[in-house]
């Protein structure tokens, strides 16, 4: 077997040891760089989820206060007269003043009669 040719062990120990270190950096560099960057991105997109519906749920209950804001209705409710009728039956009459906040009419509506 002494042909003169030896296997080149150095040659093969050297080849071995790169290819390890190769593998070894792939695989640290999935681990410390693209799995970690994975997570950040799958968290950030939980995140644009949730700002989302947090939005939606601002907009929703702003919309409800303006609602709730514009429903506070005051008025002066005015007997104008009350009188029986031909029956017998007592017919009122009365008016109903929308006013602002300070007291002042918003708009003159008509006068109601109403039978009791």
């Amino acid at each position: 077997m002494s042909s003169g040719r030896h296997f080149p062990i150095r040659s093969f120990v050297g080849s071995v040891v790169l290819v390890a270190v190769a593998a070894a950096s792939v695989y640290l560099s999935y681990e410390l760089v693209v799995k970690p960057r994975r997570a950040l991105q799958d968290q950030i997109r939980e995140q644009k989820g949730t700002i989302l519906k947090l939005e939606q749920e601002k907009q929703r209950l702003e919309t409800y206060l303006k609602i709730l804001k514009h429903i506070d209705r005051r008025a002066r409710v005015e007997v104008l007269r009350q009188a029986k009728d031909q029956q017998g039956s007592l017919q009122t009459t009365i008016r109903f003043t929308e006013v602002d906040d300070a007291g002042n009419p918003a708009i003159l509506p008509p006068d109601f009669g109403r039978a009791e």
